[in-house]
């Protein structure tokens, strides 16, 4: 994807942020952004936290929690209804 941006949502509180970035520094993605949901819905916390998603032609968002998911979905879908949101559950197999 051209002209992409990659960003980490994690549900991790910002305590966590030493031990979140030794993960992504071993899979050699530690250059990247990451923000910190901790207990707030990721949906919501995107919305708050973030000025410019209205920049956005498409979202793809992929997670483990279906719940997380479908807080992205209802709250971005919702505000944005002309974002090309993807959506995708992670599943380690």
């Amino acid at each position: 994807f051209f002209n992409s941006n990659l960003i980490f949502l994690t549900a991790r509180g910002p305590s966590q942020h030493e031990s979140t970035k030794i993960i992504l520094k071993h899979y050699k993605l530690d250059n990247y952004q990451v923000l910190y949901s901790d207990t707030e819905p990721k949906g919501k916390y995107l919305i708050e936290n973030m000025s410019n998603l209205d920049s956005f032609d498409r979202i793809i968002f992929i997670d483990d929690l279906e719940s997380n998911i479908n807080s992205i979905y209802s709250t971005l879908t919702n505000r944005y209804p002309n974002l090309n949101l993807q959506t995708y559950k992670f599943v380690i197999v």
